[in-house]
């Protein structure tokens, strides 16, 4: 739950833009003096698949590897990351 609330810190709300949109904020270095470690977390973009009815709307029969693929297709594309950096 502490990488949680640390994550959490990271994004700040700007009430001068869309309640929605989002600003980034100062990485975890300036909350404490921990190194930067390869299993940081890092939110590079906000997407989300689509929404149905549990175990009976339009996608019960759809893979979530399925629902996944344009998302991480997307992501790629917006944020123009290398897919080969990618674990």
């Amino acid at each position: 739950m502490d990488r949680v609330a640390r994550i959490s810190q990271h994004i700040v709300g700007s009430a001068s833009q869309h309640a929605a949109a989002l600003s980034p904020s100062p990485t975890s270095a300036s909350f404490c003096s921990a190194e930067k470690s390869d299993d940081d977390v890092v939110i590079c973009s906000a997407l989300r698949t689509p929404v149905g009815k549990a175990n009976r709307g339009n996608f019960k029969d759809t893979a979530p590897e399925e629902l996944l693929v344009p998302l991480f297709k997307a992501t790629i594309e917006r944020t123009k990351i290398d897919p080969k950096l990618i674990e």
